[in-house]
């Protein structure tokens, strides 16, 4: 029962400190319950998760994609409708390799720069969230880019031997 409570605290500073608020605590204080928490890192990655999903138009010029955003996010805040659409497949291709190679490059540099690091640091730092950011790690990894550690709770990313050596050349 303790655990909740301690976790109950939490859950708001986390929410906002996803949402780019200010949070009610030191930030070293939350970061050092999210280390050692594995349910309220879930947490923040599910929040993190939407949060982006939501931001996806900001990352395209393109004037029909932020209108179809623009029309999903009044449909999220409109009554739902009685019957809704079963049609699937009439959706734009999505350029799952452009975004996996811009995102690849990203992780690659910050790796050359910092070594071996916990992957919530990495998604942090590259701003990379959600589906990009697990499918690029997944292609690096079987691209013998990267190497995934396991330590204790936390997974860490670093570069294959290979990879740091080509790096410092």
């Amino acid at each position: 029962m303790k655990k909740k409570t301690k976790c109950k605290r939490y859950a708001q500073a986390i929410t906002d400190y996803v949402l780019g608020e200010e949070i009610d605590m030191p930030k070293e204080e939350l970061m050092g319950h999210l280390k050692e928490c594995a349910q309220c890192r879930q947490e923040a990655t599910n929040w993190q998760d939407f949060q982006n999903a939501l931001r996806v138009k900001e990352y395209h010029a393109r004037p029909e994609v932020k209108e179809k955003w623009d029309r999903f996010i009044s449909e999220l805040t409109s009554p739902a409708p009685a019957c809704v659409p079963t049609d699937v497949g009439t959706g734009r291709p999505i350029d799952a390799k452009g975004e996996i190679t811009l995102a690849a490059g990203k992780i690659y540099d910050y790796l050359k720069r910092t070594g071996k690091v916990p992957r919530p640091v990495l998604r942090e730092e590259t701003g990379l969230r959600g589906e990009p950011f697990y499918e690029t790690i997944g292609w690096l990894v079987m691209t013998e880019k990267v190497l995934l550690y396991e330590d204790k709770q936390t997974v860490y990313v670093a570069l294959t031997e290979s990879e740091r050596q080509q790096a410092q050349v």
